[in-house]
């Protein structure tokens, strides 16, 4: 772990992923890596130009231990160098 500019933690991971079918892992909103989100309320990207990475969503068949609110989905954006991500939720 090192810090920005600010002195905020930055946690640096790094993972493999082999994906056959990038995108929708089902047919409403759902966890998936790659291909394009499925925004939860309306279309929400961070300032800048940002790649869209991965969404998980805390309500589906594939259950995370996490908690976005109610019936949330989490949005992981990496910049265009991959060495900075950015991550944004919606919830109902």
């Amino acid at each position: 772990m090192r810090a920005d500019a600010y002195g905020s933690a930055i946690c640096e991971y790094a993972a493999e992923v082999d994906v056959a079918n990038p995108g929708e892992l089902d047919d409403v909103y759902d966890s998936r890596i790659g291909g394009l989100p499925t925004w939860l309320q309306f279309e929400e990207h961070p300032p800048g130009a940002w790649d869209f990475l991965f969404q998980l969503d805390s309500v589906g068949p594939l259950r995370n231990d996490v908690n976005f609110g109610d019936a949330g989905v989490g949005y992981g954006f990496l910049s265009p160098d991959e060495q900075e991500g950015r991550f944004l939720w919606q919830c109902c």
